[in-house]
């Protein structure tokens, strides 16, 4: 059986860093997505965070949601530049989207931090 999941390393997985992007990072979002995002060390590959709300439904629903950006996100390995965390919060409109849908989101999200990322340079 083939491992889908993503390695430790390219997830963020602790509260502290969780809180740090939100407090210390920026948002974009749109209908489906909403991401939060921070800089880290040059160099380091991006990770990816998820954060789903009860109010997306039973825990199947919640983990279908995350099981369908994990599947956008590792269809396009290099959309988002490097050096960052993000976190991806699902909004209420993601509840009935096919991963197509949540990858074009991404596409979009990814396409708004890089500029915003140039503007800063």
């Amino acid at each position: 059986m083939t491992r889908h999941s993503l390695p430790k390393a390219l997830r963020v997985r602790r509260r502290q860093e969780f809180i740090h992007i939100r407090m210390a990072g920026r948002q974009v979002r749109d209908a489906v997505l909403r991401i939060g995002y921070a800089s880290r060390d040059r160099g380091s590959p991006t990770r990816l965070g998820l954060a789903v709300g009860r109010r997306l439904g039973n825990a199947v629903a919640r983990n279908r949601i995350k099981r369908v950006i994990r599947a956008a996100w590792r269809k396009e390995p290099g959309l988002f530049p490097d050096s960052l965390d993000l976190v991806v919060i699902p909004l209420d409109q993601a509840r009935s989207r096919r991963t197509a849908d949540v990858q074009r989101s991404l596409r979009s999200l990814a396409a708004t931090i890089r500029k915003r990322q140039e503007r800063a340079q």
